[in-house]
């Protein structure tokens, strides 16, 4: 009996919480390690291996990388690659951004559906936005140029997305959610007593929007832009459905065209990504440089140092809402309707 006793308690004896801590870890670990580093190191290896036939032991040879950097289109396709990034994430982060800006540090109406409707590109898969948007803008058959076609009596294109500024402006249309998502969350933690004592101080609305707000969420801004450009450098929908029948290639459309040729040439492939990956990373080392010397500080440094230069000790308790612009939304909409011009609307306290 004690020992069928000793035998139930040592079989209940619970699991301790440090090891099913490591447990947990070493598996995250793992994963990572298969989704991440395995698919990393394939690609390094194939792109310093020479292709050769089934069977036949590859050579290590850097033949890939000079077949990519040696050939006449390469300078072309890298500075189209960064022309295409660099506008896809400013369109994207500027619009984002303005929304995000109406939404959480204005008093703009119905805030929760405007909200919604923000991020509804964000839901829509990529291959159906830029398939309706070559509905749209096609310079043959895309509904807005034939609208204004008929509407000026002209064959002139209006809009033309096959090309290289409009495959950056439908990629930044699509991924402007992700913008209005991460700076939503920063307008959101900000503190609104500088740009309250700013607005009461006399600084206009557009002053106060870029000399204090935008330059308190510089950290995030830059965040922001940063991971927009490298998921452009990584967009496949617009340089492929937009890009290549215009003739126009970028990293991820060239490892597609040398990976669906015949032969594949998946050497050459992996050396445009790698080249690829080289871009990023760099993108992400100068994210870290400048944030290790406090660059950031040096904004927020400057930007208090101007608010604080244009409050006057007059300020007293009583301070101003969230910049209105939902009672100047308003009286713009009836003034148009009855053909008057909008009048100006003056900040308010809050105990008015």
């Amino acid at each position: 009996m004690p020992a069928a006793a000793t035998r139930t308690a040592v079989r209940s004896t619970p699991i301790p919480a440090e090891w099913l801590q490591g447990l947990v870890v070493g598996a995250s670990v793992l994963v990572v390690v298969y989704l991440a580093l395995v698919p990393l190191a394939f690609l390094l290896w194939q792109s310093v291996h020479a292709q050769v036939a089934a069977g036949t032991v590859a050579p290590l040879s850097l033949d890939n990388f000079r077949n990519v950097y040696a050939r006449t289109g390469t300078g072309r396709l890298v500075a189209d690659s960064l022309r295409f990034a660099i506008g896809s994430s400013l369109i994207a982060f500027g619009i984002g951004t303005l929304l995000a800006w109406t939404n959480e540090r204005t008093n703009a109406p119905f805030k929760r559906v405007f909200f919604a409707v923000s991020i509804v590109p964000l839901i829509i898969p990529g291959v159906l936005f830029v398939i309706a948007w070559m509905l749209l803008g096609s310079p043959k058959i895309g509904l807005i140029n034939v609208a204004l076609q008929a509407l000026f009596a002209t064959d002139f294109v209006f809009v033309n997305v096959y090309s290289l500024p409009g495959m950056a402006f439908v990629d930044g249309l699509h991924y402007a959610p992700l913008a209005f998502l991460m700076m939503s969350a920063a307008f959101r933690a900000m503190d609104p007593a500088l740009e309250e004592a700013a607005l009461m101080s006399g600084a206009s609305v557009a002053s106060v929007a870029w000399r204090i707000t935008l330059r308190l969420s510089w950290p995030a801004a830059f965040a922001t832009l940063l991971i927009l450009f490298v998921r452009a450098l990584e967009s496949f929908e617009a340089p492929a459905l937009l890009g290549l029948p215009a003739g126009i290639q970028v990293f991820t459309s060239a490892i597609y065209s040398a990976i669906h040729r015949y032969p594949a040439d998946i050497g050459l492939a992996s050396a445009f990504g790698v080249s690829l990956l080289a871009i990023a990373a760099a993108g992400l080392w100068l994210q870290s440089r400048i944030t290790a010397r406090g660059i950031n500080s040096g904004w927020r440094s400057a930007s208090l140092t101007l608010v604080f230069s244009l409050v006057t000790p007059a300020v007293a308790e009583n301070s101003p809402p969230a910049i209105v612009v939902g009672t100047l939304i308003w009286r713009t909409v009836g003034a148009a309707s009855c053909g008057e011009a909008p009048r100006p609307v003056l900040m308010r306290s809050m105990s008015s």
